[in-house]
């Protein structure tokens, strides 16, 4: 009987610390508690495919909705590839999508994508030793921009390039200044000259 008394009790302060705890959660509109493919419990996540997706206008690129509102959170996809499943966390602020974050086969991650207005803006991709492959930035017409850089897979520098848009009489150019470190330098020059 005593037993029963005390499990009685832990079950009661265990129901207690749940409601709790998803009253708290329930004041955001947008919290969700979901569980992924693994069966893992995720909070504030959803499956990308519960997302309603609605095209934006020519200063945000789309907006999406989760239950007919504005969604805030992170939703997941996932994608089945020749060596296993990828993985996609997106981050949405107020529907538009803020950032996205890829995830290999083994759980490394292969990239992060910051968007501006729901655009790839600024990229990052990953060795699988976690060490920077390349860094990129693009405008909201996908279009390269700014300073580009690719890494060895030790972490040095292999190259930098600094991408320029200029206009001339209301038409648009792109011009690329490569960038390369002093050894691949003296490398090519060898090359060259054994030609």
């Amino acid at each position: 009987m005593q037993k029963v008394r005390m499990t009685s009790k832990y079950l009661i302060i265990i129901i207690t610390i749940c409601s709790s705890f998803l009253a708290c959660h329930q004041q955001n509109q947008y919290s969700t508690i979901s569980k992924d493919e693994t069966g893992i419990i995720k909070i504030d996540t959803i499956l990308f495919s519960y997302l309603t997706e609605i095209r934006g206008d020519e200063k945000i690129k789309s907006y999406f909705k989760y239950k007919d509102k504005l969604f805030t959170g992170f939703a997941v996809k996932y994608e089945e590839a020749n060596e296993g499943t990828w993985s996609f966390v997106y981050k949405f602020e107020k529907g538009i999508a803020q950032r996205i974050d890829v995830y290999g086969v083994n759980g490394y991650q292969h990239r992060f994508v910051e968007m501006l207005n729901g655009y790839d803006h600024h990229c990052i991709m990953y060795h699988r030793n976690g060490n920077k492959y390349l860094e990129e930035f693009y405008d909201k017409n996908k279009k390269p921009i700014g300073i580009w850089k690719r890494w060895y897979d030790t972490g040095k520098l292999e190259r930098k390039k600094i991408i320029i848009k200029f206009f001339l009489n209301s038409l648009e150019f792109r011009t690329q200044l490569c960038l390369i470190n002093k050894a691949d330098k003296k490398l090519m020059k060898n090359e060259k000259n054994k030609l």
